[in-house]
């Protein structure tokens, strides 16, 4: 019987000193809200003609670019070929703004969305299957 009363008492205090510790404690950061949203591509045709102020971020080579991409698509080597690193090119874009952002098949453009969330952006999605998944659902593209 003395048994349980003492880990019954050393329960408790577990419990008291786990509650304290919560008020003090730093408020976690909800790990929901860095992670990019992916987007199908008719979802993301909808967005488009609905969303005008809407940013849609290529951000493959500029050789890539040049054989065709999104109409009003804006390039954004997300490699930085040109020398100037993609994090760079960042804070040159206004983190306020909705993007949609794609690559050729939606690789590059995840590490890129995913940089952007933690860069302070808040509403980007990342165009799933990219350029390639785009044409192949018959999406229209500009050169």
């Amino acid at each position: 019987m003395k048994k349980v009363r003492i880990i019954g008492v050393a329960i408790m205090f577990m419990i008291v000193l786990s509650a304290c510790g919560a008020q003090n404690a730093t408020p976690a950061k909800d790990s929901q809200a860095n992670v990019f949203q992916g987007i199908a591509t008719a979802d993301a045709s909808s967005m488009i003609s609905q969303n005008k102020d809407m940013v849609i971020l290529d951000v493959r080579t500029p050789e890539e670019y040049a054989q065709g991409h999104l109409e009003n698509a804006v390039n954004v080597d997300f490699r930085g070929s040109d020398g100037v690193p993609f994090r760079d090119r960042l804070q040159k874009l206004d983190p306020a703004k909705t993007y949609l952002v794609y690559c050729r098949t939606g690789q590059r453009s995840k590490s890129a969305t995913q940089l952007m969330l933690n860069s302070g952006f808040t509403q980007v999605y990342n165009l799933e299957g990219g350029i390639t998944k785009w044409q192949t659902d018959r999406g229209a593209v500009v050169k």
